[in-house]
């Protein structure tokens, strides 16, 4: 998934108390956060039984994987959950903010100024703008710098974009603008460049008649509005960017020769790790340890199935790990439900309450 949730790199062991076969073991095997091991739902002799692992296979890289790959699953099948169950206040945008419509070279403006674009960000927590393109409108052929600065007077990025004299030039770069900032109300972003006399940028603008910096959609429904679910636009011309921290600009529909590639988005998966996990006093976070541990049995229990390793010997073991099979997913089901129903999901800024979702068995294991 999109968003990094380092919270469950550990949030399980897969065992505690290692048999002597095995010595020196990786503290990614050992390590539980929660407490909780996998090899304690079912004894690690049993899945070696199963996996034949004395002939040469070994049982931990089974169980690792299977760790792995139902961390990914949790995290779907229950941020899809909490979606159905609690509305996103706002629908992810893709699109372009500044239009290619432009009029003449603006050869008037002051060297040594700063121009472009301030985008002044709505306070989402767990909210993001990336920036995809940076579209070039000058005169001359060659590049110029794009400087972005936040209002708490970081240089966030700098990028060196080509441009092509009268014609439309799209530089491919990846820029993540957060949100939210504790330090500020509202986090405000400077995408300029600076003046010198040489290049001059074309005068295109955001839209047609656009309103005081954007901020209302024209239509209900259309599209190419959705950023102000995000953040409003202007123009801006600066005589230094020393100092952005309580920066008066007049509005402007005026883009200085810059359009912007961007996606805007609320990072629902935030929730799961926004806070630091209390596995003590917060009974769902345990429950969210359990659910994890349940769901890798699961997919151990699938690919032990799948293994060249079963023989006679191991097939009846192999069968009693099947008939558990559904009992693991009726419990994964019923904690999947209890997480999603008691998650408080205002740790964030993505969601508003929604109706209630009917829980059941609807993931890859149904």
């Amino acid at each position: 998934m999109a968003s990094s949730v380092t919270c469950f790199d550990n949030i399980i062991g897969l065992t505690r108390t290692p048999c002597n076969d095995y010595s020196g073991l990786s503290t990614d095997y050992t390590t539980s956060d929660s407490g909780l091991y996998l090899d304690e739902l079912i004894p690690l002799s049993s899945w070696e039984s199963v996996l034949n692992c004395k002939v040469g296979e070994n049982v931990f890289t089974f169980m690792e994987k299977a760790r792995s790959q139902a961390i990914i699953d949790f995290r779907i099948d229950a941020t899809a959950k909490l979606v159905e169950y609690n509305r996103l206040l706002r629908k992810p945008f893709t699109g372009r903010i500044g239009k290619v419509k432009r009029s003449a070279a603006l050869t008037s403006l002051n060297s040594g100024y700063y121009y472009g674009i301030v985008l002044r960000m709505d306070d989402v927590v767990s909210g993001e703008v990336i920036i995809t393109d940076i579209g070039t409108l000058f005169d001359t052929t060659g590049n110029v710098t794009v400087l972005i600065y936040n209002n708490l007077n970081t240089l966030v990025d700098s990028q060196v974009v080509n441009t092509t004299a009268n014609a439309l030039t799209n530089n491919t770069v990846s820029i993540t603008l957060p949100m939210h900032s504790d330090y500020v109300e509202n986090l405000e972003y400077y995408i300029v460049v600076q003046y010198s006399g040489g290049a001059a940028p074309y005068n295109n603008e955001f839209y047609d008649e656009c309103n005081s910096l954007c901020n209302a959609k024209k239509t209900t429904g259309n599209k190419q509005f959705g950023f102000t679910d995000y953040m409003s636009v202007s123009g801006v011309g600066l005589s230094s960017v020393a100092d952005l921290s309580d920066v008066t600009t007049t509005s402007s529909n005026r883009c200085y020769g810059l359009t912007l590639g961007v996606k805007a988005r609320c990072k629902v998966d935030d929730v799961w790790c926004y806070d630091e996990i209390d596995y003590t006093g917060d009974p769902t976070s345990m429950t969210v340890a359990k659910a994890i541990r349940v769901l890798s049995s699961l997919h151990l229990i699938r690919d032990i199935s799948l293994s060249e390793n079963l023989n006679r010997d191991t097939l009846l073991n192999g069968q009693s790990f099947r008939e558990w099979e559904e009992q693991w997913m009726g419990e994964y089901v019923e904690m999947l439900d209890f997480i999603v129903r008691n998650m408080d999901v205002s740790k964030t800024d993505c969601f508003e309450c929604g109706q209630e979702v009917l829980m059941g068995v609807g993931n890859i294991y149904s």
